[in-house]
């Protein structure tokens, strides 16, 4: 049951995230509660949902992030003695995901859901699960398409990040998503050169871990 009206953030977080969780857990999705994160593991693939909460004078903010990872990546990089910080591959926030990824605009004013205090929370829980099924969902199911995940990481512009997690996320992985979708090892030679080139540019402090990287898994280059 929703209350109709709520006045601090501890209760609005926890109507909220039952509510969500309701939902959520049917898709299999488990709630850390310490993280403010909802988690799905897949076979190989991990799908993260932060839902975060900021208190403002007259609001409460929902911040919500989606992010796509890979358990099978992170193995082959380990294998390679190759540490990467995070298991992350891609992903962001509703809006970004909403008009960088699908071209569509967002249609919020801000990039935040906004609840007003004391006003009803039910129409904002059923929003928050509207862009769920209409933004995370198709994002997540293009991210288990090797071809889809291969275009976010790979045919993005060289010198930007855009959907993955950081460039040296995007730079250390390349090569295997690549690889998944059949790219050949002629242009993963190219895809690497330009990605060397780039990090000259601006002297990637991870500029050595990933030719050694690329050394055990294409040659020199």
């Amino acid at each position: 049951m929703v209350m109709d009206k709520i006045e601090n953030i501890k209760d609005f977080r926890d109507i909220f995230v039952n509510n969500i969780s309701t939902v959520l857990s049917k898709e299999c999705y488990k709630y850390k509660s310490s993280k403010y994160l909802f988690e799905k593991i897949f076979e190989f693939s991990i799908f993260r949902i932060n839902v975060y909460y900021y208190k403002r004078p007259t609001f409460i903010e929902i911040e919500t992030k989606a992010y796509y990872g890979n358990k099978n990546i992170e193995n082959k990089l380990k294998n390679n003695e190759i540490k990467v910080l995070n298991d992350t591959i891609c992903g962001g926030d509703l809006r970004f995901i909403c008009e960088y990824y699908f071209n569509k605009k967002f249609p919020e004013k801000y990039s935040n859901l906004i609840y007003e205090l004391n006003e009803p929370v039910q129409p904002l829980i059923e929003k928050w699960i509207k862009y769920f099924n209409n933004i995370i969902k198709p994002f997540f199911k293009d991210c288990l398409d090797p071809i889809k995940l291969n275009k976010i990481v790979n045919e993005e512009r060289i010198n930007t990040t855009g959907l993955n997690l950081n460039y040296e996320n995007r730079v250390l992985k390349f090569y295997y998503i690549g690889k998944e979708a059949g790219l050949n090892d002629n242009k993963l030679k190219e895809l690497s050169i330009l990605y060397k080139n780039e990090m000259e540019k601006f002297n990637a402090k991870y500029l050595n871990k990933y030719m050694e990287l690329i050394k055990k898994e294409l040659g020199d280059i």
